[in-house]
């Protein structure tokens, strides 16, 4: 039931896919992949406190569930609990220390608190677990600009687009580093490659 659960969820059937996993759940009650794969599906329907005590439950069956500690600190990110996020995040890490995306996506939080200097160390480490994260490449540009360093902001933003050459949300952070530069004809082209790659971009 849990497998036909995944299966329902991967399709967006999210009503079928929580009946599929409960099923499971009544036939083997401390089955913790079928209550992580309810929370997945709460957290995509954006219930988001809801996913949060299901976490929660996978975490107390099974309390090295890294996936369960990873999609609840997205979720605590989301609601704007940063403190728990990263809370969740460094649970996650303990457990797989050698996630790039959790370093990075903890960076993020950190941000969010204004701890810049941490958010830093925590991109350098996942780009240290995947030297070709774009992402975290990404992530740490933003923060370099809010740290007024426009130049090594610019650079870790191409470092980034080499990796991800689709990467439109790069060149935009691009552009905004550059125009925060006075670089406005790079700037221009940067924005220009940012809405020809996702023409819906606002």
């Amino acid at each position: 039931y849990n497998n036909l659960g995944v299966i329902f969820r991967d399709k967006g059937n999210f009503d079928e896919a929580i009946k599929a996993c409960e099923k499971a759940i009544s036939l083997k009650p401390d089955y913790a992949e079928a209550y992580y794969n309810i929370g997945v599906v709460l957290k995509r329907q954006g219930k988001l406190n809801e996913a949060i005590e299901v976490y929660k439950t996978v975490l107390s069956l099974k309390p090295n569930h890294a996936n369960a500690c990873i999609n609840m600190g997205h979720a605590l990110q989301e609601l704007g609990k940063l403190d728990k996020a990263v809370k969740a995040y460094k649970k996650a890490i303990s457990i797989n220390p050698d996630s790039a995306e959790v370093y990075s996506n903890m960076g993020v939080a950190l941000k969010n608190q204004g701890m810049l200097d941490d958010a830093i160390k925590s991109f350098k480490k996942s780009i240290l677990l995947n030297p070709k994260y774009a992402h975290a490449y990404n992530n740490m540009g933003n923060v370099l600009r809010d740290q007024g360093k426009l130049d090594e902001a610019i650079e870790v933003f191409k470092k980034s687009i080499s990796f991800l050459p689709n990467y439109y949300e790069a060149y935009s952070n691009m552009g905004v580093s550059l125009k925060d530069k006075g670089l406005l004809d790079e700037a221009l082209d940067a924005f220009k490659k940012s809405i020809l790659l996702k023409p819906d971009y606002a």
